[in-house]
């Protein structure tokens, strides 16, 4: 056993976890959300709980409120997006790792999830993101990435990987606040694929953690609001293809993606739904702003 993990066992009382749930719209969800984490303090019971709501309009301060002298609630006055919901706290971030989990997540109450990832942590300082494993509602793996990355995750063996989701991602905070947070340009999506590439820039290891569950109900909060998720997603690709890739390939991405914008928007002028006109406006928007800031 390490030094360091000899330390976290010997200092029960030291407040190693910082739990960030960022919520918008999720008054269907976030209690059984919450409800997983109220049962890890059994566990750790020094963690703090940190819930941001972006401006919610729907019961979700009703739904959190029962919570609020377990947790510090954070409310914001316009949804300011997922990662930037993050680094408005960065400077307040005193623990040595961070647990970023979604709104729309639960798990075992009996489990305990926390000692042993931190532990991990401990004995393992290159490491800089874990995640356990993922499950759909109906309790089959949940791909981290695209469809095609299942076979990474299709094991029963920790192991490193490229590529963490961020539905339910523990992080080392020194690392985090090194890497300022999450890339500002980003709104939605997108920021779990800019911290992998911060991980591998900086030869720091993503590890997999597949001993323990986590199930992610996924694409709850987005259908709320489809078309400004959508939107954010699109631009977020685009501008993480030419932070991180050569000038080719951004190039060839970025025609491609403008191709697949202008073909959507030609869709909905075609064809009327109630949300054509915003659709349209909204990808006239998006192509005006790659123009501009890509």
């Amino acid at each position: 056993m390490s030094i360091m993990t000899q330390s976290h066992c010997n200092n029960p009382n030291m407040t190693m976890l910082t739990v960030i749930i960022v919520n918008y719209n999720g008054a269907l969800f976030i209690k059984k959300c919450l409800d997983s984490v109220m049962h890890q303090l059994a566990h750790m019971p020094h963690m703090k709980i940190i819930v941001i709501d972006n401006a919610s309009t729907d019961a979700s301060l009703d739904c959190i409120a029962p919570y609020e002298s377990n947790i510090t609630l954070i409310k914001n006055t316009v949804n300011v997006g997922f990662p930037a919901a993050h680094n408005q706290i960065l400077d307040q971030l005193s623990t040595p790792y961070l647990w970023l989990l979604n709104n729309d997540t639960e798990f075992s109450h009996a489990t305990d999830l926390v000692s042993p990832i931190i532990d991990y942590f401990e004995a393992n300082p290159s490491t800089v993101g874990l995640s356990p494993k993922l499950l759909n509602t109906d309790g089959t793996l949940q791909a981290q990435g695209s469809g095609f990355s299942r076979w990474v995750f299709n094991t029963n063996k920790t192991r490193a990987v490229r590529f963490l989701s961020g539905a339910s991602l523990f992080i080392r905070t020194s690392f985090f606040k090194s890497i300022q947070g999450f890339d500002p340009q980003l709104f939605f999506y997108n920021d779990d694929i800019d911290f992998a590439m911060q991980a591998k820039k900086h030869k720091k290891k993503l590890i997999y953690f597949p001993s323990l569950e986590v199930t992610h109900h996924g694409g709850l909060s987005t259908a709320f609001n489809p078309i400004s998720t959508q939107i954010g997603g699109y631009f977020g690709s685009v501008y993480l293809c030419k932070k991180y890739y050569p000038r080719l390939i951004f190039y060839l991405y970025f025609l491609l993606v403008w191709l697949l914008i202008t073909l959507k928007k030609g869709y909905y002028m075609c064809m009327k739904t109630d949300a054509s006109s915003e659709w349209v406006t909204e990808l006239t928007h998006l192509q005006q702003r790659l123009a501009h800031d890509i």
